[in-house]
């Protein structure tokens, strides 16, 4: 009986669950994941506004973005980098990987951006992003 409390009572092995479903699946967890995202003073599920605002200045830069540029952002989370970047005038396409979209991402999406697209064979892509908590 003791060995089996002691299992029970093991703590896990890291990296040997995989929790990252349950983060926008729980409404709880997805509430409070949400509202750590949009917090601009946290950096705790997504980076400082003043740190997102500085990376998308730098790919704008370094990968020379215009309007005829795609960039295409796994995991958008909430849209923090592709909402600037859209808002510099880079194409944009938000691909989310949950089957449940955080709220946000849709009332914040700007009109012509694609929040999910089929990319095909053959699409030119100039910058691909993973900047989210999944």
């Amino acid at each position: 009986m003791f060995k089996k409390i002691d299992e029970a009572s093991a703590k896990p092995v890291v990296w040997s669950a995989y929790t990252a479903d349950v983060l926008w699946t729980d409404s709880h967890i997805a509430k409070q994941m949400l509202a750590f995202h949009l917090n601009p003073d946290l950096s705790l599920a997504s980076r400082t506004a003043e740190f997102i605002d500085a990376s998308v200045d730098w790919l704008v830069s370094e990968f020379n973005l215009s309007a005829e540029s795609k960039t295409l952002d796994f995991g958008c989370g909430p849209g923090l980098y592709t909402q600037r970047l859209k808002s510099k005038g880079v194409g944009t396409v938000l691909v989310w990987i949950s089957q449940k979209t955080p709220l946000s991402t849709q009332e914040r999406k700007p009109r012509n951006q694609s929040l999910i697209s089929n990319i095909t064979t053959g699409t030119t892509l100039n910058t691909v992003t993973l900047a989210s908590s999944i």
